[in-house]
């Protein structure tokens, strides 16, 4: 028997409905769970949308201009660690653990015809100055050790010096012009300086703009949008800041005349005298005294542990300020300081050096480290190619635990390969050196 035509005809309603209401249910659902965003417009009438268009492009074409004046004016070199003398170092670099890249770029600004200063690091070298022709010859000629800047000796004149702008005349909120190096020569980007108390420092003779948060690599340039030195990027405080154009050409003025680097020294490392150490040392104002140079003028003088009050009739307070001042002064000075030792305060009379630039090998003194070996200390006379202050060298080529007597024993000993093997104890790490120590001649080994 075959079904009504109105049987099939209610099912069908009743099918069509309960997909219907299935359908509207899930499209609720859907609704709730994923509601449409609401539509974003930009409430900001063409025209200002044009005027800021227009605003950044005219400081695009600023920094263009500015460009033509700033080039000439700044130079970029080619900078490299100073030749590593051991294999394990080499091998460090090579590995991308050395926390000093082998090749950086600075840019320099000029200072005369045949000069330009830049900040460089005193174990660094220059390999060149970039060109479009390639990378001509550049020379290191002074070296100020205290603020970490060199005075470079540039092949031929190629640009002038560029126009100053008092950083006492910049007035903040303003764009500025950055230069940094890169491997292609110097680049130029604009960079908004914000407001910001400037401040004073014991390194500099004027005050320093503070930067705030922006990324500016630390030696980088700063020119006004008419092309005007402002001054470089320092750290100063362990914030990044900006010294002055008129510091960094008096600057350069000084290395010029003392000679590659010349700069005064006592002889001596000092450190800030913190609360704990003024209690102990029953002194409140003054630097503490932490090692002498055996060879310096304060030998036989200073002691560690001495509290210097006074240098040259001036007080001293900050180990920084003490720095600059001696550094200042010119090699042969002599200059009166006071200090305490032991709560008795006392007078001498020192006569200043020239501090050496030259950091191919470390200073360093052999001390006895009983059990392991000799330890080596900074601030000392031996000079070891391939070791580092606070290497501890735990065997020599079959002495183990040398002690420093027998150490310099070896290292004086010829060998016929001119090395000697050390076995060092570097942190946590272990490594084997070849130290150089002089070789036995054919003539003598027959």
């Amino acid at each position: 028997m075959q079904p009504s035509a109105g049987r099939w005809s209610r099912e069908s309603r009743l099918l069509l409905l309960t997909v219907a209401v299935c359908a509207a249910v899930l499209l609720l659902l859907a609704r709730l769970r994923f509601p449409d965003a609401p539509p974003v417009e930009d409430s900001t009438p063409p025209l200002e949308r044009l005027a800021a268009r227009a605003s950044y492009d005219a400081l695009a074409a600023d920094v263009q201009r500015a460009g033509r004046t700033i080039v000439g004016s700044v130079v970029t070199l080619r900078v490299a660690p100073r030749m590593r003398t051991s294999p394990y170092e080499v091998w460090d670099a090579l590995a991308g653990s050395d926390a000093t890249p082998d090749v950086r770029h600075v840019v320099a600004i000029r200072t005369s015809a045949d000069a330009a200063i830049a900040q460089i690091d005193a174990r660094s070298r220059i390999e060149g100055i970039i060109t479009e022709d390639g990378t001509l010859p550049a020379s290191v000629s002074g070296m100020d050790l205290v603020r970490g800047w060199a005075l470079i000796r540039l092949p031929a004149a190629t640009g002038p010096a560029p126009e100053i702008r008092p950083i006492s005349s910049l007035s903040t909120p303003i764009y500025v012009v950055v230069a940094e190096g890169t491997q292609a020569g110097a680049t130029l980007r604009p960079v908004f300086l914000g407001q910001g108390a400037r401040f004073d420092s014991a390194k500099w003779s004027r005050p320093l703009q503070p930067i705030g948060g922006i990324a500016i690599s630390t030696g980088a340039l700063l020119f006004t949008l008419d092309g005007e030195f402002i001054g470089a990027t320092v750290m100063d405080g362990g914030a990044p800041a900006i010294v002055g154009a008129r510091d960094l050409f008096e600057t350069a003025a000084r290395l010029a005349t003392s000679g590659p680097g010349e700069v005064a020294d006592m002889g001596v490392a000092v450190q800030r005298l913190t609360a704990e150490l003024a209690r102990a040392t029953g002194v409140e104002r003054g630097v503490i005294v932490a090692a002498v140079d055996p060879d310096g003028p304060a030998a036989s003088v200073l002691e560690p542990g001495d509290v210097l009050t006074t240098a040259g009739d001036r007080p001293v307070s900050d180990p920084g300020g003490f720095l600059l001042d001696v550094a200042q002064r010119r090699t042969g000075d002599t200059v009166n300081v006071a200090f305490v030792r032991a709560g008795r305060a006392t007078t001498a009379t020192l006569t200043l050096r020239a501090a050496s630039a030259d950091s191919d090998g470390d200073a360093v003194s052999f001390v006895l480290e009983r059990g392991a070996g000799t330890r080596l200390e900074g601030s000392g006379r031996e000079r070891v190619p391939g070791l580092q202050p606070g290497d501890i060298v735990t065997r020599a080529a079959a002495t183990v635990a040398p002690t420093p007597a027998q150490l310099r024993a070896l290292l004086a000993r010829p060998t016929t390969s001119g090395f000697l093997t050390l076995v060092v104890r570097r942190g946590r790490r272990q490594v084997i050196i070849a130290a150089r120590v002089p070789a036995v001649s054919d003539a003598a080994r027959h």
